[in-house]
């Protein structure tokens, strides 16, 4: 799951360098996500199609990406995965379609999702 998120939601020149290196990828995420992340798939709290995405993923397993050992690289399933606190960054991968990220360099460490 953590090649389809680059595959799917990463600006194309930096693919090959966070295939890699997998630190790398989460300390921009935690600091500088306007530079990996592309942009054509945010959907933020102000966008029509949130609450729906929200409503649909609650509780559905997701794969994490974080910092943290205990959660990185494991399935959160059979709980609600916005009220798991891993830090931050955090990404949620639900299929090569569809992720939740929320990151600290963001104002009031907002929450997104990436949708295709």
């Amino acid at each position: 799951m953590y090649e389809i998120f680059i595959n799917e939601f990463i600006v194309k020149f930096k693919r090959p360098r966070f295939l890699a290196n997998k630190g790398e990828l989460i300390n921009k995420l935690c600091h500088n996500f306007n530079s990996v992340i592309d942009s054509r798939f945010l959907v933020g709290k102000d966008h029509i199609k949130f609450g729906d995405l929200k409503k649909k993923t609650f509780k559905l397993p997701a794969f994490c990406i974080t910092y943290n050992e205990e959660y990185d690289g494991k399935i959160i399933s059979g709980i609600d995965p916005f009220h798991v606190d891993p830090g931050f960054p955090v990404v949620y991968v639900y299929c090569d379609k569809l992720a939740w990220f929320k990151s600290e360099s963001v104002p009031r460490a907002e929450e997104f999702f990436l949708h295709k």
